[in-house]
């Protein structure tokens, strides 16, 4: 007895491929880029799998337009139709990189620095006083190595924390004998980072899902 529908299982290939995409670093764009993919693949072909199972069930045509249409509707979800196609004819997804560096003040530092010009005077003097001057210096440092331990006698310097993040952008002209420009990306997708698009967009076919087959079974 099957788990799940077929576009339940298409859907679970989706989440696979998009959880491998969340675990890659900054470093790792390429990896990222063919993930991303791979899930908008499998998830736009999630619509496609529910028309095969539940095509013949009562019903079924009029729940699926109104579902489809929703998520034309949907500017965080509607792009993924367009891309889905994009992806397996032209070209995979590439995404624009944008980098945010934000100064903090979590670093501290402590010491100083103490400069003695002893004058000329006879050698046993001399002598003597540079001897002092070894003890008194190393029992300074000790004191400096003690305070910058319990936070005293510190001063606050800036630091940096540097972010890496990945976004769509508009999908270039399409070919072909007439070419037409990418239906135009809201801000909103745009400026939301490319793996939270892909996220709530799963996240909405889950319920497409579970409501099909709640309906008409798996």
């Amino acid at each position: 007895m099957a788990l799940e529908s077929l576009a339940g299982t298409t859907l679970r290939r989706a989440r696979y491929f998009a959880d491998i995409a969340k675990n890659c670093t900054p470093a790792s764009r390429f990896e990222f880029e063919a993930n991303i993919s791979a899930t908008i693949v499998f998830g736009r072909s999630v619509f496609d799998h529910l028309s095969k199972q539940y095509a013949r069930r009562a019903s079924f045509e009029n729940w699926y337009d109104a579902r489809y249409q929703t998520m034309q509707s949907d500017p965080m979800s509607a792009p993924f139709l367009e891309r889905r196609n994009f992806i397996i004819h032209q070209h995979p997804t590439n995404l624009r990189q944008v980098t945010h560096i934000e100064a903090t003040g979590h670093l501290f530092i402590s010491g100083s620095v103490d400069v003695r010009v002893i004058r000329g005077g006879p050698w046993y003097r001399r002598w003597y006083r540079t001897l002092a001057d070894k003890v008194r210096d190393k029992w300074q440092r000790r004191e400096q190595t003690r305070k910058a331990r319990d936070g005293k006698g510190s001063r606050e310097v800036p630091t940096s924390k540097v972010e890496t993040q990945l976004f769509f952008d508009d999908l270039p002209i399409t070919g072909g004998q007439n070419p037409q420009p990418a239906t135009a990306l809201s801000s909103q997708f745009k400026n939301t980072p490319a793996f939270d698009v892909v996220a709530t967009w799963l996240g909405k076919l889950e319920i497409i899902v579970k409501d099909a087959e709640n309906q008409w079974g798996i």
